[in-house]
């Protein structure tokens, strides 16, 4: 952040002036940015979609593109380019080593629970509560956002999950409904105050961009998600129409 400072005399004590630095974003690196972003994805889901790579190829995939995108970025300059690349390698080998064992860890913790029988007595419970069924899922899934406050999006997901699947599934619920809701809400969780992880990982990678200013943000994007949820949970055909769509075709 580039700083001014001042030393202002004020009841007969010094005290230094910031001056925030302004965040510039000229039309030209929005326009390449949504580009870059449009061409990704054009080629992932194009390649799904043609039967040209499966989905879990296709990560694969998008990430060459990207690193074909900031090579040629940067191609001028060579000395940026490396230090980007080895920056993003670094970063990338620490995401995923964290990745790995936090699903290490899950599969232990869910491996403890179905041996404990946990999920069984947890749906016996909650199916034989005398709610609604539709009361009983909307606070097994509000869990999640006071959850999504304090861990990451996986964490959260493969610590919950093996809990509420299968009394929710045992109410009468579809299973791809659910895993939609359940990704909603985490991430509503991640930018609800006081914490809201992606909040802070926003304002701390922003140059000049302060956290209260962050959570003002993302308060119309909250609303809309919020309305999401509400209409997704509403009316489930909105989720279901184009996989029975799909299965009905393949079958």
């Amino acid at each position: 952040m580039r700083r001014r400072q001042e030393l202002a005399i004020a009841k007969g004590q010094t005290f230094e002036v910031e001056e925030a630095a302004t965040v510039k974003i000229s039309p030209a690196s929005v326009t390449g940015a949504l580009i870059a972003i449009g061409l990704i994805f054009l080629v992932v889901m194009g390649g799904i979609y043609s039967g040209v790579f499966t989905p879990s190829e296709s990560a694969a995939v998008g990430a060459v593109v990207a690193l074909l995108l900031l090579v040629g970025q940067y191609i001028k300059k060579p000395r940026v380019m490396f230090r980007n690349l080895g920056k993003a390698f670094t970063e990338t080998v620490s995401l995923n080593a964290m990745i790995f064992m936090i699903l290490v860890g899950a599969g232990i913790f869910s491996y403890f629970l179905v041996v404990a029988g946990v999920p069984t007595a947890l749906s016996q419970l909650v199916v034989g509560l005398p709610v609604p069924p539709e009361l009983t899922v909307i606070f097994l899934l509000l869990i999640l956002i006071p959850g999504g406050m304090f861990l990451d999006s996986i964490s959260l997901l493969v610590i919950t999950v093996p809990l509420v699947y299968q009394p929710i599934m045992d109410l009468g619920f579809n299973g791809i409904w659910l895993g939609i809701l359940i990704v909603k809400l985490i991430e509503l969780g991640m930018i609800t105050p006081p914490i809201g992880m992606n909040v802070f990982v926003t304002a701390g990678t922003t140059r000049g961009l302060g956290v209260h200013e962050v959570f003002k943000g993302v308060i119309p994007f909250y609303i809309a998600d919020v309305a999401i949820i509400a209409v997704l949970f509403a009316f489930p055909s909105i989720v279901t129409w184009l996989p029975d769509l799909s299965m009905a075709a393949g079958g």
